[in-house]
């Protein structure tokens, strides 16, 4: 009964994700983006340039801006199992953490600013800079991330984005920043209430416009309600087979 139940809900849970996800592509893919100036309470999509009365430095490309995320991956071996029972291992990338951090700003346009709350946004940011990091970097850096970052700093090397995560020797680390920086054309759909343009379903805040990300939101409402179906049918399935068993 309690696999039944557990599954039920879980299904039930990613399925009206999916739906709400799918028609959040829906209304992305109706909205016409507004210059800040024009903005009216209400869901809207709003375009214009970042303004920040405080602004936050990024720690490896020191650039002033309002929002920043840190990638830190290293290259490892990891051990599989094949279907003789042995043992053996491969070598791959491996996220060793991300760190985020934001700050409210306002978009400016036509003379006309207003305010962003970004408190549980979805950022899309696709300028980014990315770093060879010299030397071992601590297995537990995840823990101080903020104090990481300001130790590798110094030390990082500028790397093309076409060798992202190529080959390298067990132990290389790259790290890869992005950044919404001031004075940036700046995308965001979210709710105006009239003073400030905050999450309410929503708040999606991209250097490029909504409208790109409507097929995206679509495939994973649909995905996502394929994964409930199922989860709830394998709920069923499972529930049978212990009362039968």
């Amino acid at each position: 009964m309690l696999v039944l139940v557990v599954g039920s809900v879980l299904g039930l849970l990613l399925f009206v994700h999916g739906v709400r996800r799918f028609l959040l592509g829906n209304i992305l893919a109706r909205l016409q983006p507004v210059a800040s100036a024009a903005v009216t309470p209400g869901f809207v999509a709003v375009t214009g340039k970042v303004t920040a009365g405080q602004s936050l430095i990024s720690p490896l490309t020191k650039k002033n801006c309002v929002f920043y995320e840190d990638e830190l991956c290293q290259y490892v071996r990891v051990a599989t199992s094949t279907s003789s029972r042995r043992s053996s291992s491969s070598k791959q990338w491996r996220t060793v953490f991300t760190y985020q951090q934001a700050t409210p700003f306002e978009i400016t346009e036509g003379g006309t600013s207003v305010s962003v709350q970004p408190q549980g946004a979805e950022w899309e940011i696709a300028d980014s800079a990315l770093f060879d990091v010299p030397g071992t970097v601590s297995p537990i850096a995840f823990v101080h991330r903020a104090d990481t970052l300001r130790t590798i700093a110094p030390t990082v090397v500028p790397k093309p984005k076409s060798q992202r995560q190529s080959d390298g020797p067990l132990g290389a680390t790259e790290a890869e920043e992005w950044t919404l920086k001031v004075g940036d054309t700046v995308h965001i759909v979210g709710h105006y209430n009239g003073q400030n343009i905050t999450k309410k379903g929503i708040l999606l805040i991209s250097d490029k416009p909504g409208s790109k990300y409507a097929k995206q939101f679509k495939r994973q409402g649909v995905t996502s309600c394929v994964l409930g179906v199922l989860l709830v049918i394998a709920a069923v399935v499972v529930r049978t087979m212990l009362a039968q068993g």
